[in-house]
């Protein structure tokens, strides 16, 4: 749901500039592939507990959770800057406000979860 808004948004308030509409087509495709992984990754997190925040579980005790975040944020990252790569997976670089945006996604995600779970914790205790 945040990646299509983003990809909406992105085309009508011209997050990329004035360039031309395949480049910024492209750039938005390549934005909205970046917020999808970077939100289920990110929801790997979030899910260890259904009614528990992952402020107060913690993330740091499963380290092969950590090397898969963290490898696979590196291989998206990889994957959607380096030129050789571009070409092969038909993406193009979103430069520092795509990625801002990126990160700007994954702390509203993380803002609505959390959110909801306190919603489900204040319900169970009535």
């Amino acid at each position: 749901m945040i990646s299509f808004a983003v990809l909406l948004l992105s085309k009508e308030i011209a997050i990329f500039g004035d360039d031309s509409f395949l480049k910024n087509h492209t750039k938005q495709e390549s934005l909205t592939f970046a917020v999808m992984v970077m939100g289920h990754l990110v929801q790997s997190f979030l899910s260890k507990s259904v009614f528990n925040s992952i402020f107060t579980t913690g993330v740091t005790n499963n380290i092969w959770m950590i090397i898969a975040f963290i490898s696979s944020s590196g291989l998206l990252a990889i994957g959607i800057e380096a030129p050789v790569i571009q070409g092969w997976l038909e993406f193009t670089g979103i430069g520092g406000t795509g990625w801002a945006v990126v990160f700007i996604s994954a702390a509203v995600q993380v803002c609505i979860i959390e959110l909801v779970k306190l919603i489900f914790r204040y319900l169970s205790k009535k």
